[in-house]
């Protein structure tokens, strides 16, 4: 990202953000607070974008943002609140929240929100805390300490310490190979109330975890749930679980789920 934010002060210089009849290009440096409105849409990005820290970049219902190859990298503050007739549409590319960004807090209603927006094939990573609610989302997302929430998600979401409730989650199960569509990975995190079709996987993967503490329940799972931690301490409740079953990996605790159409109801295994 550094070499990209070098990059981005030549591209100002020689590119500034311009007005054409067929709506709005931009790259560089945004370096004042700046709403992106619908009688600008569309948003083309002909080079990469930062925003800059401090600064509040607001994104208006029913604009329409074209990354291309592009992406945004957030030093300061993105809002992009579109309404439920008036979503906002981001369209391939990135977005990237640095660890300067302004994280969301949910006390203060206030920080970087991305809410009622289309997000189609849209990479969004996050290590501050971020809200995505009431979106439809095609795309893969990484966030931390983040809520994912009333979204309809196609794609990967991988959240550590972060609350994903209330989604419906679809994939189709015949294409999961190494990259899972439609599942959901997750560290230490709430997992609950959402609609899956696909896996849920709790744990670090592919290393042992020793402070995993996820909890998982209420939720309709067309697949299945897996601990990954060999040293975790997931709880696993309430769920209603078809065709994959749940299996464990860990000192965790597994009851009061309904598990039906399974080769295997439940598989535990510890370390």
């Amino acid at each position: 990202m550094l070499l990209a934010v070098s990059s981005l002060t030549i591209v100002i210089a020689t590119m500034p953000i311009g007005v054409a009849q067929s709506g709005t290009n931009i790259s560089g440096i945004i370096s004042q607070n700046s709403t992106w409105n619908i009688s600008g849409s569309p948003y083309t990005l002909t080079g990469n974008t930062l925003v800059y820290q401090g600064i509040t970049l607001t994104i208006q219902p029913g604009v329409i943002v074209n990354f291309g190859s592009y992406y945004i990298q957030v030093n300061g503050t993105l809002s992009a609140i579109g309404s439920p007739s008036d979503k906002i549409n981001f369209n391939e590319g990135q977005i990237t929240f640095m660890s300067s960004s302004n994280g969301w807090n949910e006390q203060t209603n206030s920080g970087c929100l991305i809410e009622n927006d289309n997000i189609d094939q849209t990479s969004i990573t996050s290590n501050n805390p971020l809200k995505i609610d009431s979106g439809n989302i095609n795309g893969n997302i990484t966030v931390a300490s983040s809520i994912i929430s009333n979204n309809i998600i196609t794609g990967t979401i991988t959240g550590s310490n972060s609350i994903i409730s209330n989604n419906i989650v679809k994939c189709d199960i015949t294409t999961q190979v190494t990259s899972i569509l439609g599942a959901l990975y997750s560290e230490s995190s709430v997992i609950s109330n959402n609609i899956v079709t696909g896996n849920i996987d709790i744990g670090y993967i592919g290393e042992i975890a020793s402070g995993d503490a996820s909890t998982v329940f209420n939720n309709t799972v067309n697949g299945s749930i897996g601990t990954i931690s060999a040293e975790g301490t997931p709880e696993i409740y309430n769920n209603t679980v078809s065709n994959g079953g749940i299996s464990g990996a860990g000192y965790g605790s597994i009851f009061n789920n309904f598990i039906y159409d399974c080769q295997s109801g439940v598989s535990l295994s510890n370390p």
